[in-house]
C-alpha cells in the first residue's frame, strides 16, 4: 500500500491511497470517471477540507457512515469520495464512486473499510 500527498492545508493533510499506479484511486476515479462540472466540484471541496477540516455539519455535503468508526463520504452531487481520519491532521481518502439516492452501497462501504484497516496497519496514525 501506497499513499500519496494530495494537498496540504492549514488544518489538514489530505493523503490518498494508490493501488499500483501513479495516481491515487481517487485521482483516478476523478479523472475517468467525472464530468467536468463535477470534477471541478469534488476537487474545490477536497481543497477546502484541507483549511477547514470536512463539513461535518453539513449532511450534504459529508457525513458519518452508520455504524461504522472513522469512515466518512464526502458528497457532491451524485459523486461520493469515502475518507478516515488517519491521525491529528490527516484525512486519508480511499476510494470515490458515483451514487444516486440511498446509503453507500455495502461493498463500498466493505472497500472503505478494507483500506482503512490496511493504511492503518502500515502507517498508524502518527
Amino acid at each position: 500500500m501506497r499513499r500519496i500527498l494530495s494537498r496540504k492545508g492549514e488544518k489538514f493533510k489530505i493523503y490518498a491511497i494508490a493501488s499500483g499506479g501513479e495516481k491515487s484511486i481517487v485521482q483516478e476515479f476523478i479523472d475517468e470517471e467525472l464530468e467536468e462540472a463535477e470534477r471541478k466540484q469534488i476537487v474545490k471541496s477536497i481543497v477546502r477540507a484541507t483549511d477547514y477540516g470536512p463539513p461535518v455539519h453539513h449532511r450534504e455535503k459529508s457525513r458519518a457512515i452508520a455504524g461504522e468508526s472513522n469512515l466518512y463520504e464526502l458528497k457532491e452531487g451524485r459523486v461520493r469520495v469515502m475518507y478516515f481520519y488517519g491521525g491529528k491532521g490527516v484525512i486519508v481518502l480511499t476510494h470515490g464512486f458515483l451514487k444516486n439516492t440511498g446509503p453507500p452501497a455495502e461493498n463500498d462501504i466493505a472497500r472503505a473499510k478494507r483500506l482503512r484497516d490496511q493504511y492503518l496497519h502500515y502507517y498508524g496514525t502518527g
